[in-house]
């Protein structure tokens, strides 16, 4: 590569084996190396030398963002830029700087992130969020009559749960400018200056979901005025990203001639699900169900076809089960009676409760969020048995009685497998 506008590009075949990875965390960095000695103390032409993807939303619960920073692509096709010569918005992370699409990005404020302000509980992103509205990228000597406008919508597109404030903060904390809405901010022209940055604190009235839609414009001196839509999704209260998958191998549990259904649960964070539920439709009637977690029964049969609950309750994280010497999900397996055709099943998670927290005597409640939706559902197919492997027996058992005071002791050698599965501990 040479020259001062040299760009070229690769194209990476990438093979996924861990198809039951959560979208966030199939991610690649590259990284620039033996970049020109005279940038290196340029801190502008280094923000892209290192750069993150990942296919899914990031979830961001503390740390520094600039939620709303003004991005000039005028002349620059390189990441955060999606076009040539336009003004993005982006979401810019701090240590180490990512920059991400606001689309891409969920923000959590915890039901613990509450204050008191006028003898009224809110929450408030101040404690765990530092964020900045940002337009130091754009020079005053290109760059005039930056303008910002924000609408706040629910989850579906329709009114707020509640009210929401932005303060524009200064450097000592103190708002220099509060606005309340229920629906609209508009930014004048006048309270948003190139070259400045301000903290940004955002205080919610309610719990619940809101969706903060912020259009900009710039007017550069030769690309003339230029628009960006960013959109942003803050949830007050508990995020749990629920998935259900088809565990896809032949089960070690079913005989030669049955075949099984194997579906895996999981709960990808970053907050536990009070009480999560697996739906199941088209189940073969008198299937038999082995699971590692929770309860399981046919709610109503018609036509040889069974719908049936999969009751998981509370569901912590998955990422530390294997630790916990368990297996990698929520297993539950359906054995089909022998000798018939199975058909494919429908498997649906969802939370069933709501997050409820009473302070000072009222009661404030809101869903826990899972945003993935495209997860929540799948069709689990029915594979061939690989042969009904029983259950695992160790090489010598022997067994001691000893009648005062009445006592058994029993001793074996280790069994490396059980019914298929690995065997962590007793």
């Amino acid at each position: 590569m040479s020259g001062p506008a040299s760009i070229k590009a690769w194209s990476i075949p990438v093979n996924v084996t861990g198809v039951d990875i959560p979208l966030e965390h199939r991610c690649l960095t590259a990284t620039v190396v033996g970049a020109t000695p005279a940038f290196e103390l340029d801190q502008q032409v280094r923000l892209n030398d290192v750069v993150t993807f990942c296919l899914g939303k990031r979830v961001v619960s503390k740390g520094a963002i600039t939620l709303f920073d003004f991005f000039p692509c005028v002349g620059v096709t390189s990441r955060p830029c999606t076009g040539t010569d336009t003004l993005e918005l982006i979401a810019t992370l701090q240590s180490p700087t990512r920059f991400l699409q606001p689309e891409d990005l969920v923000l959590p404020v915890g039901p613990d992130d509450r204050i008191t302000r006028g003898g009224v509980t809110v929450w408030s992103t101040r404690g765990q969020l530092a964020l900045k509205n940002s337009q130091t990228r754009l020079p005053s000597s290109v760059w005039s009559a930056p303008f910002e406008d924000l609408t706040v919508t629910g989850s579906d597109g329709l009114n707020p749960p509640g009210s929401l404030t932005m303060n524009l903060l200064n450097r000592e904390g103190q708002t220099l400018l509060s606005v309340v809405t229920n629906d609209t901010i508009t930014e004048t022209a006048d309270l948003i200056t190139t070259g400045y940055e301000y903290p940004v604190e955002l205080v919610f009235e309610t719990m619940g979901t809101y969706v903060l839609t912020m259009d900009i414009r710039g007017t550069h001196d030769t690309a003339g005025q230029l628009t960006d839509t960013g959109v942003y999704t803050f949830h007050v209260g508990p995020v749990a990203e629920l998935a259900v998958m088809d565990g896809g191998e032949a089960s070690p549990l079913a005989a030669a001639d049955q075949t099984a259904y194997t579906i895996h649960a999981a709960n990808n964070g970053p907050d536990a699900a009070s009480a999560a539920l697996v739906t199941l439709t088209g189940v073969p009637e008198g299937s038999n169900s082995m699971l590692t977690d929770g309860t399981y029964r046919e709610t109503s049969c018609a036509g040889g076809l069974c719908e049936a609950e999969w009751v998981l309750g509370k569901q912590p994280i998955s990422d530390p089960r294997p630790a916990r010497g368990q297996t990698e999900y929520p297993t539950l397996t359906l054995l089909a009676p022998a000798g018939i055709d199975a058909p494919d099943i429908t498997a649906t998670i969802a939370n069933t409760e709501d997050y409820t927290v009473v302070i000072d005597g009222v009661t404030h409640s809101t869903h826990y969020y899972d945003y993935i939706e495209e997860n929540n559902a799948a069709t689990i197919m029915a594979q061939p048995g690989a042969g009904g492997v029983p259950p695992g027996t160790p090489e010598s058992l022997r067994v001691q009685y000893y009648p005062s005071p009445p006592t058994a002791l029993v001793w074996w050698d280790p069994v490396e497998t059980l019914n298929g599965w690995p065997v962590s501990h007793y």
